[in-house]
């Protein structure tokens, strides 16, 4: 009798230093462990069934992830409020760092990358709000910009940087509600997103940010790459492998409970995906061939 023929395939090798310190953090027994937030805000963490799934105090899913810099204790506090109160407001969920220098600021983004707002107030000893903005705009980030400052100098340089909005302090709630607003759609436009019927509302997760889908009866959960976190839909995973699929060609159902983002499967073979942050998910015998064949095409492509 011959041996069984065990068959790995590997995407190339793209090292990426956020992915290897989520890696080497230790896991949970399910594989889905976020980072330490370190952060304050509406959107805390909760386990469900071995998962780690968003709570959803606002009905809205999918938070905004805030980070505030400004060297006055005084002021982060106030802006921290008011944030939380324009979130409630809006029935979306936050969640909010803060930083004292730009500095602070520059470190935690080359750690996260993965804030959607920034609230900046430009002098500040140090780095700059605006040295800031033009270090992360001339690395191609998207960050949205909000400038909150003494100082009405600058105005010019806020629009070079596309700055959502310079506001001058003393800055009242209902103007910094309009530029949150503002700030909150242009996160919604810029990239691609897909809506879930949550238990508590509608909520959006941008397809970028898919990481893999899991049927769960009725139910999917959604896996978000950013928050490490899994959502609990009630839209079953036949309806949104339709919706990803027509939307988007890194997608594919690899078993009749999962579906995965083909640009985070970093191996596979014919029984199993292995995922970047460690998760092995089975393969079904009869997906093998054309899962084998659509990895290939992608990182073909990319």
């Amino acid at each position: 009798m011959s041996a069984e023929v065990s068959i790995a395939i590997c995407r190339p090798v793209r090292y990426n230093a956020k992915q290897e310190k989520m890696r080497h953090k230790g896991g949970c027994p399910s594989g889905i462990c976020g980072l330490p937030d370190g952060g304050s805000g509406a959107g805390n963490g909760r386990t469900d069934g071995g998962k780690n799934v968003k709570s959803d105090k606002n009905g809205s899913g999918i938070m905004f992830h805030f980070i505030i810099c400004d060297d006055e204790p005084a002021q982060l506090a106030w802006l921290e409020t008011t944030v939380n109160q324009w979130a409630r407001e809006r029935k979306t969920d936050v969640k909010i760092d803060l930083c004292g220098s730009g500095e602070q600021l520059w470190f935690l983004w080359e750690e996260k990358r993965d804030a959607d707002i920034l609230l900046l107030d430009i002098s500040m000893p140090g780095m700059s709000g605006i040295s800031l903005a033009r270090k992360l705009r001339m690395q191609g980030e998207n960050v949205q910009i909000i400038f909150i400052t003494g100082l009405s100098d600058y105005v010019m340089e806020g629009y070079d940087v596309e700055a959502v909005s310079y506001l001058v302090k003393p800055v009242s709630e209902d103007r910094l509600f309009a530029c949150l607003d503002r700030a909150g759609e242009r996160c919604g436009k810029e990239e691609p997103a897909l809506l879930l019927e949550l238990p508590g509302g509608t909520g959006r997760i941008r397809l970028k940010d898919v990481y893999y889908l899991e049927s769960a009866a009725h139910d999917t959960y959604v896996h978000d790459v950013r928050s490490r976190e899994a959502f609990r839909c009630r839209t079953g995973i036949r309806q949104l492998e339709e919706e990803l699929v027509r939307r988007g060609s890194s997608f594919f159902k690899i078993h009749r409970s999962y579906l995965v983002n083909l640009r985070f499967v970093s191996r596979i073979t014919k029984k199993e995906a292995l995922m970047d942050y460690g998760e092995t998910l089975p393969v079904a015998r009869n997906r093998w061939e054309a899962f084998h064949r659509a990895y290939l095409d992608f990182y073909r492509q990319v």
